[in-house]
């Protein structure tokens, strides 16, 4: 803009109002083009820093996503917020899986029971749901105040990209060990994450995690050969899970 109106002045005639107006518009598309571009140089950065078998990126998982190259992705295990303010971003990763996933390629994500039927319709325009699981918790039911009832289960919806990469015969119901809590307040269990991950991938396949919390996934998909990037955009649990990882580096 300073450009133009210094040639403006130059010529001895005035900027118009129409060309100030495209020139911001021009302006606002090249700032957007340079923040991807360095989130996008961020992420490498931080995936180069780390080792190659298990990685945690800070960022928002919409912006790190969209940086990752075409069908790279073999599995993607998530457990997002259940809150109903957070249910678009399951559209959002969705939309985002359908492309990073290979093909056949799985994603399975946990769920609160109220929003299974808003979760799966956003979900399936981008990928074709599956099945349902169940992950029995282990310990005592919860309560749940508001819908009066004992919560002993938690839903997995398992999405894929067109259909299965293998006729691996998969457990529904799966009885989860009580997770410790400690190092976040809403960790998991590392036991389901190990057992579908195992099943759907193979040694050396890439898991990714979109909502890395404290790095449950990554440690999981790590004990058993894979590699793993988690993505996390808390700093805080962000730096919690690469501690988890070092610990057992």
């Amino acid at each position: 803009i300073k450009k133009v109106v210094a040639q403006a002045d130059a010529d001895d005639r005035e900027v118009t109002y129409n060309e100030l107006i495209v020139l911001a518009k021009r302006g606002m598309q090249e700032l957007k083009v340079e923040m991807r571009s360095a989130l996008a140089n961020k992420a490498r950065k931080e995936m180069a820093s780390e080792r190659d078998e298990a990685k945690i990126i800070t960022g928002d998982f919409r912006h790190i996503m969209a940086s990752m190259p075409d069908e790279s992705v073999d599995l993607i295990f998530t457990d997002p917020p259940y809150d109903k303010a957070s249910i678009p971003l399951y559209g959002d990763m969705a939309r985002l899986a359908a492309r990073v996933l290979k093909p056949n390629g799985s994603l399975i994500t946990y769920v609160g029971h109220y929003a299974v039927l808003d979760v799966g319709n956003l979900m399936s325009e981008h990928l074709r749901f599956w099945w349902m699981m169940a992950l029995v918790h282990g310990g005592q039911a919860a309560r749940l105040p508001g819908k009066w009832v004992f919560v002993e289960w938690k839903p997995l919806m398992w999405f894929v990209k067109g259909g299965r990469n293998n006729n691996n015969y998969v457990a529904d119901l799966f009885k989860s060990n009580p997770p410790t809590k400690k190092e976040h307040d809403w960790q998991q269990d590392t036991s389901e994450a190990c057992y579908y991950i195992e099943q759907l991938t193979l040694p050396g396949d890439i898991v990714l995690d979109p909502f890395a919390g404290s790095g449950t996934t990554i440690l999981a998909a790590n004990s058993i050969g894979r590699r793993a990037i988690g993505i996390e955009l808390d700093d805080e649990r962000a730096m919690i899970a690469r501690g988890r990882i070092n610990a057992i580096s």
